[in-house]
């Protein structure tokens, strides 16, 4: 019996591939007021952002305890095993909630099998991982394979990202109100990315999508290694052209195999605002490592 994979909403993944890839998806959740919203269930991108737009506001929830614990519990009662793949540590506690319902359950089940693993990535760039790793576990691979896998593509995984509104940075408490207010009336966007600690650092501040644009490309030639004919997930809250803008300049930059678009998490974009974009890609040379 092949290890179960399980992660949550904050990965960037489309519905045909994670049915391709028997992937587990536990969704959390949005909330405004008293209603709570699963995300990816309860509501999706376009509706998330469309509301945004017209000054609805949500919080997020993570995934509960109980939540936690009556998924991996059905697979101990399955016999199942399995592998929780958590989004970054760094921007929630999700993870620390999954290694507390394992710990107790495996006290109930002393026989179950199951492993929580935090990724340190998050939407595209744990969907890249995702998507290295699920097929390995289809293949038959044991636990210590598929942790290894984890951490491997982990490492290797970059994330840059931008926002067009930093009103929602000062909402999530990362940006000061006096930056926003500023930022936003000299259209100055921050250039942000998940470090190797999975936490959100800026990187730079760019004035205009060029200027912006031009910083992602220099980052991903900073760390990238070789970069040819790879792939490149672009991920987006509601922001097509400027998401196409990217994919043409990566395509000439790069050659790559493949650039997806994709829209953004609700999870993750309710913190991030309408109008955001992020970049995902493999460093190559720690993939040889």
């Amino acid at each position: 019996m092949n290890i179960k994979i399980i992660t949550d909403s904050a990965a960037d993944l489309p519905e045909e591939e994670v049915r391709k890839l028997e992937i587990r998806v536990i969704p959390l959740s949005v909330v405004q007021g008293e209603t709570i919203l699963k995300d990816g269930v309860d509501i999706h991108p376009d509706e998330i952002y469309a509301r945004q737009r017209q000054g609805e506001s949500f919080t997020t929830s993570q995934i509960s305890y109980t939540e936690f614990t009556e998924v991996f519990e059905g697979y101990a009662k399955e016999g199942r095993p399995f592998l929780y793949i958590s989004f970054s540590s760094g921007i929630s506690g999700t993870y620390q909630t999954s290694c507390l319902a394992l710990s107790d359950l495996k006290e109930k089940y002393p026989e179950m099998v199951g492993e929580c693993i935090d990724s340190k990535s998050v939407l595209g760039g744990l969907g890249m991982v995702l998507e290295k790793v699920a097929p390995i576990a289809l293949e038959g691979a044991n636990m210590a394979q598929l942790t290894e896998a984890v951490e491997k593509y982990s490492k290797a995984v970059r994330h840059i990202f931008t926002v067009t509104d930093l009103n929602y940075l000062y909402k999530g408490g990362r940006l000061s109100k006096s930056s926003a207010v500023m930022g936003n009336m000299l259209k100055i966007n921050p250039v942000l990315i998940v470090n190797a600690d999975g936490g959100l650092e800026v990187l730079a501040k760019a004035r205009g999508e060029r200027k912006v644009i031009q910083r992602m490309i220099d980052y991903v030639k900073e760390n990238g290694g070789d970069t040819a004919g790879e792939e490149f997930v672009i991920t987006t809250c509601d922001n097509p052209e400027y998401a196409e803008k990217l994919k043409e300049t990566v395509e000439k930059k790069f050659d790559p195999k493949n650039v997806t678009i994709l829209p953004a998490a609700p999870i993750i974009g309710t913190h991030l605002g309408p109008g955001a974009i992020t970049l995902h890609f493999f460093n190559q040379d720690q993939l040889k490592d």
